[in-house]
């Protein structure tokens, strides 16, 4: 006969399990783990009306228990992330998509009209996120999405399947470090390059140094080379007065200013929800 065990019950000993492994946000995570296995929403857990039996949906929790204890990110964990206003398909092929890039795509959904229908170019596309989020913002609207690794157009043309957008998306192999871009030119810009140092990596959480993709987040040039080269590559890029907005790093505001004139005008950085001057907005100069 299989054990029986209370949901609450399963929630405190993973919590405490995970807080031994010194998991910052235990309980949360546990919490999410259940809903998603169980697929009851969180007040569920502690009303604390169901039972599990099921020897394999056991085995499920925990070994998902097990791999979070590893530091494995909860992402990647639940196969999914939510991310503005979609949900995406989450795993080792691309960066897991940022609060702040989450952020970004808000600023931008800001500033156009629903019925914008402008060129967008998404450099470094990964899980599509950004790409996906606009398609879905803008109906109108047609996106170019480029990155380096064809895992991870793989994952964002799974993901652009998934939300119903395939058809506004455009997926390109596309390294700007070394390809010239040879395309239409377009209304918008948006980025969200590596720009971490090899010291803020090697310092950075176990989630991050491993599994997410390294050339994903860490740019030479104290984690600054990219966003210049993408700076420097507007003007191949966008129409005249076409828009650039780009995820920096938190120590990189001045560097990126200095280096943006003569390439960029009416330059205006932006604070993410921490105050943190992590986005540059500019236009394109001819």
């Amino acid at each position: 006969m299989s054990d029986e065990f209370s949901v609450l019950e399963i929630l405190k000993k993973s919590t405490a399990f995970l807080a031994k492994k010194n998991i910052p946000s235990a309980k949360c995570d546990v919490e999410w783990i259940l809903s998603h296995f169980l697929e009851i929403n969180k007040l569920e857990i502690y009303l604390d009306i169901h039972k599990v039996c099921d020897d394999s949906l056991l085995n499920q929790i925990r070994h998902a228990i097990k791999r979070r204890g590893k530091r494995e990110p909860l992402q990647h964990i639940l196969g999914t992330v939510d991310f503005f206003n979609v949900t995406l398909k989450c795993d080792n092929r691309a960066l897991i998509p940022r609060p702040e890039t989450e952020y970004m795509v808000e600023l931008i959904c800001s500033y156009y009209d629903r019925c914008f229908e402008g060129k967008i170019v998404d450099f470094g596309t990964g899980t599509g996120a950004i790409a996906i989020s606009l398609c879905r913002a803008f109906p109108k609207t047609t996106v170019y999405a480029y990155d380096k690794s064809e895992k991870s157009l793989s994952l964002a043309r799974e993901n652009a399947i998934k939300n119903g957008v395939l058809n506004q998306i455009k997926f390109r192999l596309f390294d700007w470090h070394k390809d010239d871009f040879t395309y239409e030119k377009a209304d918008l810009l948006v980025s969200n390059p590596p720009y971490l140092s090899k010291d803020e990596w090697c310092n950075a959480e176990p989630e991050v140094k491993e599994f997410d993709p390294y050339c994903a987040l860490v740019a030479d040039q104290s984690g600054i080379k990219d966003i210049k080269k993408i700076i420097s590559i507007t003007p191949q890029i966008l129409k005249d007065k076409g828009l650039i907005v780009c995820e920096i790093g938190s120590n990189q505001k001045a560097l990126i200013k200095e280096y943006s004139v003569g390439y960029l005008q009416d330059i205006i950085f932006k604070k993410d929800l921490c105050g943190v001057n992590r986005f540059l907005f500019g236009t394109s100069i001819f």
